[in-house]
């Protein structure tokens, strides 16, 4: 790639991120941010609806159901927001599209940890919850209408409820893990969960900055174990020689900065 489409794709990548821009630092603008947060909400009322009626849908079930569910559905969940953060982490960025320009930016992330921290809880909650509710309740739900599929609302509702709503506070939990909460009170609720391990704690995701090649998971860290060995039997071996852990490692040695062309 030469100096020209490099400068291409930086001037692309950094296109429109007034709240990213390291040196700039124009703040969202506030139409921006009521605008997010009325779509926040909107989306919030659709999550009580369909968990409303997948609950009225279900058969009355014992206590013991709904921890087995909310369990499974939470690792479950976390190992998805794992695998979507080997993906972000070595996925070559270098063509002008919404998905590589994200691959880019999130890659950033390494050189700048305080960037998750940035946006405000409606941002930071909206994209992957809209997310989820399309892929985990929507279309399953469609799917199952459609086709008229038996399901068993008994056997998987806990399950489905739990793994809808674990994965759409995944960015939450990230930026949580690197400082987010301000007011008193919720940094001691948030400390709480993190020593519960509902929330994945710092010192668990710190390790993935010092190391890159571990600890991929945002949301609790119930599933790390298991992305270790999927990463390092399955997955390194094919990434790009431009993203891999030892260039990454290499690259945060050097103290970065913008606009990263380096790691392009």
């Amino acid at each position: 790639m030469d100096s020209k489409e490099k400068q291409e794709l930086l001037d692309y990548y950094w296109g429109n991120e007034p709240v990213y821009h390291p040196t700039e630092g124009i703040p969202m603008p506030r139409r921006t941010v009521w605008k997010i947060r009325f779509l926040a909400m909107v989306l919030l009322g659709s999550y009580v609806v369909f968990t409303a009626a997948i609950v009225m849908a279900s058969p009355p079930m014992p206590v013991i159901s709904w921890l087995i569910g909310a369990l499974a559905g939470g690792f479950c969940a976390d190992l998805l927001s794992g695998l979507t953060h080997m993906y972000i982490d070595f996925g070559t960025s270098n063509r002008k599209n919404p998905i590589h320009k994200e691959l880019f930016l999130s890659r950033v992330h390494h050189h700048e940890l305080h960037r998750p921290a940035k946006l405000n809880y409606a941002s930071l909650w909206f994209s992957p919850a809209l997310s989820s509710f399309i892929v985990l309740g929507l279309i399953p739900a469609f799917l199952g209408r459609l086709l008229t599929l038996p399901v068993n609302l008994e056997m998987i509702g806990p399950f489905w409820l739990s793994l809808l709503w674990f994965s759409s506070f995944s960015q939450v939990a990230h930026a949580y893990a690197h400082g987010k909460a301000k007011h008193p009170v919720a940094r001691k609720v948030v400390r709480s969960l993190q020593k519960m391990r509902l929330l994945i704690p710092p010192k668990v995701h710190g390790k993935h900055h010092r190391e890159i090649d571990c600890n991929f998971s945002v949301l609790n860290g119930w599933s790390n174990p298991l992305l270790n060995k999927i990463f390092k039997k399955r997955i390194e071996a094919h990434v790009s020689s431009n993203t891999s852990p030892a260039r990454q490692k290499a690259d945060m040695k050097q103290n970065l900065s913008y606009p990263y062309e380096e790691i392009l």
